[in-house]
């Protein structure tokens, strides 16, 4: 089940970002809420998607895990065109970047791959970052 959700997920994220992120740039002024309410949603997915390679590392599942590096790459793209999107409306405050945690399909944390530094996030839990009232989105 996992092997198709990673394979259609990625293939969803590179059609978005060919065609739903030109159309968000094109209806931002116009309809703002609605462009941040669906870039609020994908950061939700985006988030379950990170889990899901983290998942799939710990299990050692060779199938899934020769699908990670590509579907990195294509969230990591995500992200950057969000902040390109966000920046070109002068809207580059709304967007924070931070480092998730490594969860597993549970959304418990992986002590085994987490950092050693005591500087993690600060606010303890990465699945608070989302927009809030202020409408920042956090990646």
């Amino acid at each position: 089940m996992l092997g198709p959700t990673f394979k259609l997920s990625q293939a969803f994220i590179d059609n978005f970002m060919k065609k739903g992120i030109n159309i968000c740039e094109m209806m931002f002024k116009s309809s703002q809420e609605d462009v941040i309410r669906v870039l609020k949603c994908l950061q939700a997915s985006t988030r379950q998607l990170q889990h899901l390679t983290c998942h799939s590392k710990v299990t050692k599942d060779a199938a899934l895990t020769a699908r990670v590096p590509t579907l990195k790459r294509s969230l990591e793209t995500f992200v950057f065109r969000v902040k390109a999107l966000l920046t070109l409306h002068n809207c580059h405050q709304a967007f924070w970047l931070g480092n998730l945690k490594n969860r597993n399909l549970r959304g418990e944390e992986l002590v085994s791959q987490a950092a050693p530094s005591s500087d993690e996030n600060v606010s303890g839990d990465d699945d608070d970052d989302v927009l809030d009232h202020s409408q920042s989105l956090s990646f």
